[in-house]
């Protein structure tokens, strides 16, 4: 009998039956929401494991058969952060256009962390004090990066560059983002805070600079509502003459202060 046809004729299996979490799984499931709770508030370094079973309402005891201590809890709850961070990215709704494929992912990233700054504090510091929580997030990234290397390949027609060029170029612009973001939620850096309108503006800025950056050239000007000012900066080619020699020089400045210059 054909494969094909076998698969057709086999019977249909019944969905397995939803089962409640037992006790030792709510049990379990309230101290890891607890200690989220408490690594946003007082950060890895400061949380003890009694802050987690008193969040949890539960007795120190009940931690001990599920976690053997702060750091492995914490550790679970950071995966998780990470795994949730990941699907966000990758559900974010996009179409082709090369602009929403940076711009999508990269504004659902800024909104959650926006929404989880202080867990995201949290997490900067437990990276700097533990090799296995940096590994986490080092593995991750490069996961992630992996993908947006093969994309702009693909988007810039394969090619002729060493296979390392489009990983290299992915890793400089997205260190441009998570930089930004580590200062200014991980750190709470004022200065920053003094140039960001909005969480999309900021999104919107940096995926121009990705865009930018990967590509050379500018997306569509109608695709931005936040930060279309910044197509506005770039460097212009002054001539200037002396005497009979002529020399070139680039100045940063933007198109509109340009055009006022030359109308005086």
């Amino acid at each position: 009998m054909p494969a094909a046809e076998a698969i057709s004729r086999a019977p249909e299996t019944a969905p397995e039956p939803v089962r409640n979490p037992t006790k030792g799984e709510r049990s379990r499931e309230r101290l890891k929401q607890a200690a989220r709770q408490v690594l946003g508030e007082r950060g890895f370094r400061a949380a003890r494991v009694t802050d987690i079973t008193q969040a949890a309402g539960l007795s120190q005891g009940a931690f001990y058969p599920y976690f053997k201590n702060k750091r492995e809890i914490f550790l679970e709850v950071v995966r998780e952060f990470i795994d949730e961070g990941r699907a966000v990215m990758h559900a974010a709704p996009r179409g082709d256009d090369p602009f929403d494929q940076i711009h999508a992912p990269t504004r659902a990233y800024v909104d959650l962390l926006f929404a989880q700054a202080p867990l995201v504090r949290a997490v900067l510091q437990a990276a700097d004090d533990d090799d296995e929580f940096a590994g986490l997030w080092q593995d991750t990234t490069h996961a992630w990066l992996a993908q947006v290397a093969h994309r702009i390949r693909r988007r810039c027609g394969d090619p002729e560059v060493e296979a390392e060029t489009p990983l290299l170029v992915a890793y400089a612009v997205n260190w441009m983002v998570d930089g930004f973001l580590h200062s200014l939620l991980g750190r709470r850096d004022p200065h920053q805070e003094a140039v960001i309108r909005s969480p999309e503006h900021l999104a919107e800025a940096l995926s121009v600079l990705w865009f930018r950056a990967v590509y050379g050239c500018d997306p569509d000007p109608a695709q931005l509502n936040h930060a279309r000012d910044i197509l506005e900066l770039r460097f212009v080619a002054v001539e200037r003459r002396t005497g009979g020699d002529t020399t070139h020089s680039n100045r940063l400045h933007s198109r509109r202060t340009h055009s006022k210059e030359g109308a005086r």
